[in-house]
């Protein structure tokens, strides 16, 4: 027979076991969704930039990493540099950076619900598509994922920028079709279309970093200028509220 203070003893293990199993299930079960290494759909980093608290606007930058900004701090990335451009010109906006690096549209198409949450959004910039380019996947699905992209947007009534990209001419007659796909979705759809989300800095090596394909916070700055006389010029600031002067 076990003396009775030994079976007081096996008890309190037992308890502890069962309460070190509970843990480690309610830790996996709470835990946040895993990142692009994952299985589970993935929420992009949405840094707030300084000074967003109390802001009145809100846009979402979508895409791989051109959007997240290849090795460099997401205040040098191009969604940053547009928040600054818009505030020092009255508009009390906050650009929130959605990009991760290596996506395609494919990846991005299937995060998109968990990227934006239950977030309200003035505006979303759609820059996606050259990682399917530089992997030659067919462009046909890229027609087709962009196409759903757009319509899970306008479902949340979130109106596009919809930026175009190219991929080097060394790609042959995929480089064409790829390029062609664009404006074509453009056409069909209608959302405002800018139509190289590199103009002014692809193939510069003074906008690029050593790889020659991400921009350096230099190429940023031409973008967000870029991109900020686009809004302009489609008068998409007037739909955004503006301090008063």
């Amino acid at each position: 027979m076990f003396p009775k203070s030994r079976f007081v003893l096996l008890g309190f293990l037992w308890l502890a076991v069962l309460w070190g199993l509970w843990a480690s299930f309610a830790t996996d079960l709470f835990r946040s969704p895993p990142e692009a290494t994952g299985t589970a759909p993935r929420r992009a980093a949405l840094p707030v930039s300084e000074g967003s608290a109390g802001t009145s606007c809100r846009i979402v930058a979508l895409g791989d990493s051109l959007t997240a900004g290849y090795e460099l701090d997401p205040s040098k990335a191009y969604p940053a540099a547009l928040e600054k451009r818009l505030r020092e010109n009255g508009y009390p906006c906050t650009v929130v950076n959605g990009g991760i690096s290596g996506d395609t549209s494919k990846a991005l198409l299937d995060r998109l619900d968990f990227t934006l949450g239950n977030e309200r959004y003035d505006l979303a910039l759609l820059v996606v598509g050259g990682n399917d380019g530089l992997q030659t996947l067919p462009v046909e699905d890229l027609r087709k994922n962009i196409g759903i992209i757009l319509d899970r947007l306008e479902s949340k009534k979130i109106p596009v920028v919809f930026a175009g990209m190219q991929i080097p001419n060394n790609a042959g007659s995929y480089a064409q079709a790829f390029k062609a796909i664009y404006p074509e979705i453009a056409a069909e759809r209608g959302p405002p279309y800018y139509p190289f989300f590199l103009e002014g800095v692809a193939m510069d090596p003074k906008y690029n970093l050593s790889d020659g394909i991400h921009p350096n916070p230099e190429g940023y700055s031409i973008i967000a200028g870029n991109l900020y006389e686009f809004l302009k010029k489609e008068k998409l600031l007037e739909k955004l509220p503006k301090n008063s002067q």
